[in-house]
């Protein structure tokens, strides 16, 4: 497929900032700048965080685009190694739950991380939205993806400080 111009545009404007949100309604091609975005970052390992009914969805949107180093953390018996893949994809739950485990094994590892459907980080004082900026902090790239407006105008507050800490 041929990328959109604004697409096009997404892409180049996350891959030379590190940190990027795509704002963008439902079907306007937010995996896939964001994948394209991640794959020109190159980091040794990139984690997907998302609903649960999306892991197989991005497993099998990655594997479609030639992404064969891909695991799902996830379930009761995950382990460490599931973490040893270029590609990480699990919920936000299971980010909140392991996240001592994720923040251990991925200590001094080049990682990026993409928060998709990222309305979940909204609240500055929420455990995911905590540990989220506790990951990528001081200088790992992030990428949040959401088709879901905001309710009001301090909802954002969350997504500037993630993307524009400083």
């Amino acid at each position: 497929f041929t990328p959109a111009e604004l697409q096009l545009k997404d892409m180049e404007a996350a891959a030379f900032s590190g940190r990027y949100a795509l704002f963008m309604e439902v079907g306007t091609g937010k995996t896939v700048v964001s994948t394209v975005a991640a794959k020109m970052w190159n980091s040794d390992h990139t984690i997907v965080v998302g609903p649960p009914i999306l892991n197989t969805q991005w497993s099998e949107w990655l594997k479609s685009v030639g992404e064969e180093d891909v695991s799902i953390f996830a379930g009761p018996g995950r382990k460490e190694d599931l973490l040893n893949h270029k590609w990480v994809i699990m919920s936000h739950a299971i980010w909140r739950d392991s996240f001592e485990t994720i923040k251990h094994y991925f200590l001094n590892k080049d990682v990026s991380v993409i928060v998709d459907e990222s309305q979940a980080l909204k609240s500055p004082a929420s455990k995911l939205f905590k540990t989220v900026s506790q990951f990528i902090a001081p200088d790992r790239k992030l990428l949040l993806l959401t088709a879901t407006p905001t309710s009001k105008p301090e909802d954002t507050y969350s997504y500037i400080k993630l993307k524009t800490p400083t």
